[in-house]
């Protein structure tokens, strides 16, 4: 209904630039991730936020929020590009499944973090999970 936009020029100006330079370092280090969505229009954010809340609700919820910060072009959601979202782990992020897979999610995360990005992965891990609950997600710190 609201198709995912990986237009990186419709970024604010300040995400595009890290965003690029992360991307880069993504390649340099071999790690094959992709955008899946950069901007989001405030429609395709309900609705997404709708899904497992008051439509679809045999689907997982896939946002937490109304005000995300891909509606102000500060935030990219990247999947791995042979396995998606696959992070090789457990659906209950516990159990390493693929120690490989799992090993690029992580140097995705840290090369996000050493960029200045905050990375999703550390978001709400609890406990024994070795992933929080977003990590295909990075975005620029708040202003």
């Amino acid at each position: 209904m609201y198709p995912a936009d990986r237009d990186l020029n419709k970024l604010d100006p300040d995400a595009k630039e890290v965003i690029e330079r992360f991307m880069k370092a993504l390649e340099r280090a071999r790690l094959d991730f992709r955008v899946w969505e950069a901007v989001r229009s405030q429609q395709r954010q309900d609705y997404l936020y709708a899904q497992g809340r008051t439509r679809d609700l045999q689907l997982p919820k896939v946002t937490w929020t109304k005000n995300s910060r891909h509606t102000k072009g500060r935030a990219v959601d990247f999947i791995h590009v042979k396995s998606y979202w696959k992070t090789g782990l457990s659906e209950d992020r516990k159990v390493v499944l693929d120690r490989g897979l799992l090993g690029e999610w992580l140097a995705f995360g840290r090369i996000a973090k050493q960029h200045g990005l905050v990375w999703g992965g550390d978001w709400n891990v609890k406990d024994g999970q070795i992933l929080g609950f977003d990590p295909y997600h990075v975005e620029l710190p708040a202003r």
